[in-house]
Parts: structure tokens; C-alpha cells; sequence
């Protein structure tokens, strides 16, 4: 997908299509039970969103920085606060922000993931009431081959309980 796709926002940009993907995730969160049979307190659902590019430059094109930080982040991504929003389009345009740099947050990532390093997301996104909760981590990774627009963008469901059971059954009576 070209950057005058992602700039025209055109159906096939990599936004349009992440939208669509995480819309489609969350209307299956929301709907019927949460299937988790074995919870001993509430379970609920929760969308697990992943965007991450799959061309990287070869390995001894990598700048120094970008293979420390991709080791670094690897075993311990960049967690940011959670933010909450009251919709899937204003945490769509959210999203947007924090990989174009922009905002505090995209401010912040820009500042830590530095030269041509990649970054990598992953947003655990919870329905809460009328609002989106998002949990963000971001692995600052190799230098993606800017040839090429090709991104994984992948959402999975997540069911989770309040409390698992074996704390239930580890718990006095």
C-alpha cells in the first residue's frame, strides 16, 4: 500500500483496511457470550491488534541502533499508558498519530525509536461499557526496507477472566 493511499486515505490504504480489520474484531467482541466456561468471576472479550512491516533492509545494511533496540524491545517492549476512547475511529485516528509521530505519544515513540528503526505495535483492546480500552506495546525493531509498503496487520479475540480458575480454587472457601 503506497503512501499516497495512506494520504488520499483511499480503500486500499493500509489505514482503511487496519480500520476494517479492528471494526470486524470488535463487533465479534461484543457479541454473545464471552465462551470462557471454566472462569470463576466475569470473563469478557478483548481484541488483540497487531501492525508490524514484514520487508526489513538486509542484515548488514541495519543501522547499530536498530539491532540493539530491536534486541532491547524484543524482551521488554515499550509499554504506554492506557487510553481510553469512545470510539473505533478515535482510536483508529489515535493509532495514526502514534505511528506518524504525532501527538505526545507518537512525540515520545519518535524520540525513543530514532534513525530508520521500525516500530512494531500491539493493542490489547477491551470493550468497557460505551468506550475502548487500549493497552499499547511497541517493539522498536530493524529498519524496514522503505520499498516496500507491506505490513502484517492482524487481530485476534481474546477471552479473559477476572479470575482464573485455579486462583478460584487456590482461594478459601
Amino acid at each position: 500500500m503506497s503512501v499516497m493511499y495512506n494520504l488520499a486515505e483511499h480503500p486500499l490504504s493500509m489505514r482503511a483496511v487496519a480500520s476494517v480489520l479492528l471494526q470486524q474484531a470488535l463487533v465479534e467482541a461484543a457479541s454473545g457470550p464471552s465462551g470462557c466456561g471454566e472462569c470463576a468471576g466475569n470473563s469478557h472479550k478483548a481484541v488483540l491488534y497487531r501492525v508490524a512491516p514484514t520487508v526489513f533492509l538486509p542484515a548488514k545494511e541495519q543501522p547499530a541502533v536498530c539491532l540493539r533496540l530491536e534486541k532491547t524491545t524484543r524482551a521488554q517492549p515499550w509499554i504506554y499508558p492506557v487510553r481510553s476512547f469512545k470510539s473505533a475511529a478515535a482510536l483508529n485516528d489515535w493509532i495514526m498519530a502514534l505511528a506518524r509521530g504525532q501527538g505526545p505519544d507518537g512525540k515520545d515513540l519518535y524520540a525513543r525509536c530514532v534513525d530508520t528503526c521500525s516500530p512494531q505495535y500491539q493493542f490489547l483492546v477491551t470493550p468497557e461499557g460505551e468506550s475502548l480500552a487500549v493497552q499499547t506495546q511497541v517493539q522498536c525493531g530493524l529498519a524496514r526496507d522503505v520499498k516496500s509498503d507491506e505490513y502484517r496487520v492482524s487481530t485476534t479475540l481474546r477471552r479473559q477472566c477476572d479470575v482464573p480458575p485455579e486462583a478460584a480454587l487456590a482461594a478459601p472457601h
